[in-house]
């Protein structure tokens, strides 16, 4: 099964043609912070049976920028696809957002299994890995002081 290239948490078709800050006054207007993700890596039968005793832990790590505002604000988790993080499409939403007041979490599930890419080999990692690391993401945030610290604003 091939994957999409990059895979994004949210459509926001409207907002297309939004202009991203400059990477100067993106990074000046926002708190970016690395963030450890504990997960597992599991295969799709484990993961649709439930089975987590089948997976092997793996610690992911990927970049929380949060843009400079008052109050709440909502957040993506952006996915890379097959051919890895070092790609220029997650930085790309993420400075889109960025500039349009969106907390956004550049998760790299490959990093802590030691894959660079999966374009030529699928089977290096379960379809719903990225699934799974998605919820982990989630779980992380939760005890993330700088998230916890914006959401009480």
């Amino acid at each position: 099964m091939k994957r999409s290239s990059t895979i994004v948490a949210v459509l926001l078709l409207a907002r297309l043609s939004t202009t991203p800050a400059s990477s100067e006054s993106a990074s000046a207007a926002t708190l970016e912070e690395t963030l450890q993700v504990p997960s597992l890596t599991l295969t799709d039968d484990p993961f649709l049976a439930g089975d987590t005793a089948a997976g092997e832990s793996v610690m992911l790590s990927g970049v929380l920028r949060i843009p400079k505002a008052h109050g709440r604000l909502p957040a993506v988790i952006l996915l890379h696809g097959s051919d890895g993080p070092p790609g220029g499409a997650m930085t790309h939403w993420a400075d889109i957002l960025s500039a349009m007041g969106i907390a956004t979490f550049r998760l790299n599930s490959f990093g802590g299994r030691g894959i660079m890419e999966v374009t030529k080999n699928q089977a290096r990692l379960g379809y719903f890995a990225q699934f799974y690391v998605t919820y982990c993401a989630l779980c992380a945030f939760r005890r993330t002081p700088s998230l916890t610290q914006v959401a009480s604003q």
